[in-house]
């Protein structure tokens, strides 16, 4: 029964329970006594939670699966801690899915430490895993890049070299969280190394994960196709989640303008995209849990917003327009509700660049301070800077009202990594012919004006560490390696 309940799930539920009900022949037939059955007992309501895992995974309620674990639970001795580990984990799935996030919390530990306890490291893995789900939804992105670095040096250590691939989602994760706050060379690394892992598994959640961060990473580096391919191979591994990953696609390719990468024109492929959608916001409720498949809903309806805002067609689409900030606005209620740092912060993106497209300046100004707001001292980055230049411009607009210095430091971070990309993109030439950034410029006028570092930082409000970049980048650019050369460049190219 366990052997079917662990490799079949729900689609063999009937040979199941043929095997419980000749176990408990069995019993019957040997005699057996009060411990015996007992034991029996619990392994049985165990055995029928993980056929109810599946189910609540996929979006059912977990009510059932809470009362059958608890009961099993209160049957299992407490040194059965192996299988006493899966009852734990499936208790953390139905209390995420119920949105309780203390009490998920709470039974994720217990599944580490009775799997370990146990020698169950296939149960004891995914108490972390939930653990990091949970600290990345509340936006403790710290915290859980913590957990991953902590329990990655754990189970290495205990593996000692074999290949295990449930670890290949802690890899992942601790990608998407390097990707998140820009480290992207050691983001690439980790998540390679998670889907390498995880390839062959049906571990949706993972390939969701791993391949949405790596053709974000692909796109943020202007590897168009690689977005595109990373996308395409989400959709043919995990055909469920077709949807959502043809959103991500045509969302990172609205980016790419032209795209002369053999593609269809981004916007004509978009648009046809959507046209061919039965889509209905309104019949989409507010959240309800924060369980992986809720997750996936909101972020598959969010990359649709993201395409309507990248059309940018307000007038033809303006029904769908106002279903979708209402669709948002009822996430952002949910989110408020429960701590959702990470839905507060992607509704307040997506809204802002949604009231751009119409036009409603104001409001999308209002949006973006409250994803600021929700962002700061969390370690945001990269959300935003996925937008592109649309945000950039909008940011720099609120920048002069951000008082509160948290918000400030965020603002900054995030035009800084937009300012770097612009540069990076730039092509390299001989010296007096590369084009500075608009940025730049402006810092090489004030270095001909005779300010400080500092001066210049103050003057323009970013750090004195952002100033010594745009530097060093003009210094290339004009073939310089001091001030002088740097401003002498400058006169030639007509800049000053």
């Amino acid at each position: 029964a366990w052997a079917l309940a662990l490799m079949q799930r729900s689609t063999r539920r009937e040979a199941v329970e043929q095997a419980l009900q000749a176990a408990q022949d069995a019993l019957e037939r040997t005699g057996a006594g009060d411990e015996l059955r007992r034991l029996v007992a619990g392994h049985v309501a165990s055995i029928r939670g993980m056929l109810l895992q599946a189910p609540v995974l996929a979006g059912e309620r977990p009510e059932r699966l809470v009362e059958v674990s608890q009961r099993a639970q209160e049957l299992l001795p407490p040194d059965e801690h192996g299988i006493r580990s899966v009852n734990a984990l499936n208790l953390g799935y139905a209390y995420m899915a119920l949105g309780d996030a203390a009490s998920a919390g709470q039974f994720f530990t217990q599944t580490l430490e009775e799997g370990l306890q146990g020698g169950n490291l296939y149960a004891a893995v995914y108490g972390p895993i939930g653990l990091i789900w949970i600290a990345m939804a509340q936006g403790r992105l710290r915290e859980a890049f913590q957990v991953c670095e902590t329990n990655l040096r754990r189970f290495e250590g205990i593996l000692e070299g074999q290949r295990f691939p449930p670890i290949g989602a802690l890899y992942i994760l601790k990608g998407s969280l390097l990707l998140e706050q820009n480290h992207l060379e050691e983001a690439r690394q980790a998540l390679e190394r998670g889907i390498d892992l995880v390839r062959w598994t049906g571990e949706y959640e993972a390939h969701m994960k791993g391949y949405t961060a790596l053709a974000r990473l692909c796109a943020a580096g202007g590897d168009w196709p690689g977005a595109a391919a990373n996308a395409q191979t989400l959709e043919d591994t995990w055909p469920e989640g077709a949807l959502y990953a043809q959103a991500l696609r045509h969302r990172l390719l609205l980016r790419c303008g032209a795209c002369d990468e053999g593609f269809e024109r981004p916007v004509d492929a978009a648009r046809a995209w959507l046209e061919s959608l039965e889509l209905d916001f309104e019949s989409q409720p507010a959240g309800s849990g924060m369980d992986p498949m809720s997750e996936i809903t909101f972020q598959t309806f969010l990359g649709i917003t993201h395409v309507l805002a990248g059309l940018g067609e307000a007038e033809r689409l303006a029904g769908r327009f106002r279903a979708a900030q209402a669709y948002l606005a009822r996430q952002q209620e949910f989110a408020r509700r429960h701590g959702l740092f990470h839905w507060l912060v992607e509704c307040g993106v997506a809204r802002a660049r949604l009231y751009q497209a119409t036009g409603e300046a104001d409001a999308a100004r209002e949006m973006l301070l409250g994803a600021l707001a929700a962002a700061a001292g969390r370690g945001y980055v990269r959300i935003f800077v996925d937008e592109g230049n649309a945000l950039g411009s909008l940011l720099e607009q609120i920048r002069p009202r951000l008082e509160d210095p948290d918000l400030y430091a965020v603002a900054e971070r995030i035009l800084d990594a937009l300012g770097q990309e612009r540069d990076a993109a730039q092509p390299e030439g001989a010296a007096g012919q590369d084009g500075l950034s608009e940025r730049e410029i402006e810092v090489l006028r004030f270095l001909a004006d005779g300010l400080t570092y500092g001066d210049i930082a103050g003057r323009l409000f970013i750090s004195v560490n952002t100033v010594r970049y745009h530097i060093k980048s003009l210094y290339r650019k004009l073939g310089a390696s001091t001030r002088a050369g740097a401003i002498a460049g400058g006169r030639r190219a007509g800049w000053i």
